[in-house]
C-alpha cells in the first residue's frame, strides 16, 4: 500500500513537471504607444500635469492555442489612485496581433515629488496574459497662466 501511494505521488510530480512548462500566457504585450510615441519597458515617458495620454496597446497571442474569452486591457498609474482606463471585453484568438486604445487624463494637482509607473495588463476572468510597465516622469510647465481672482 505504501509503495503504491509513493508511486502515485511520483507519477503526479512527473505529470506536473511535463505539463507546467507547456502552459503559456494567452497574450504578450509587444509595446505601447503614448501620444504616438512607441515605448518599451526600458523607456520612460515625460508628461505634464493635466495632460491627456492617448495609449495604444499592441499585443500578440502567439504561442497560445484555443480562445481566451472576456479579455480586457487595463492601464493604471501606480502611485496615484484613481487614474485608470479599461477596454471593453473581447475574445482573443490564437496567432493574432491586437491593438487596443485607452485614454488617461492626468490631474493638474498631481504631486511632482512622486515617482509614477504606468502599468498595462492584458487579463481575462481566468488568467493574466501579460503585464507591461513604463516609468512616467512628471514635469510642470514653466509659464502657465492661471487666473486667481477677477473683480
Amino acid at each position: 500500500m505504501k509503495t503504491q501511494s509513493i508511486l502515485g505521488f511520483l507519477a503526479t510530480i512527473f505529470a506536473l513537471a511535463l505539463f507546467l512548462p507547456s502552459v503559456s500566457a494567452f497574450a504578450q504585450v509587444n509595446y505601447i504607444e503614448i501620444n504616438s510615441l512607441v515605448l518599451n519597458e526600458q523607456n520612460s515617458f515625460a508628461f505634464s500635469a493635466g495632460e491627456r495620454l492617448d495609449l495604444r496597446v499592441i499585443f500578440s497571442s502567439n504561442n497560445f492555442s484555443g480562445v481566451e474569452e472576456d479579455v480586457r486591457v487595463t492601464a493604471r498609474v501606480l502611485g496615484e489612485p484613481g487614474i485608470s482606463a479599461v477596454s471593453e471585453r473581447f475574445d482573443v484568438l490564437p496567432n493574432r496581433l491586437y491593438s487596443k486604445p485607452l485614454t488617461l487624463v492626468m490631474p493638474y494637482d498631481i504631486d511632482t515629488s512622486e515617482k509614477f509607473v504606468l502599468e498595462v495588463t492584458v487579463e481575462s476572468n481566468s488568467a493574466i496574459g501579460d503585464t507591461f510597465r513604463v516609468k512616467l516622469e512628471l514635469q510642470r510647465n514653466n509659464y502657465e497662466l492661471e487666473i486667481l481672482s477677477v473683480e
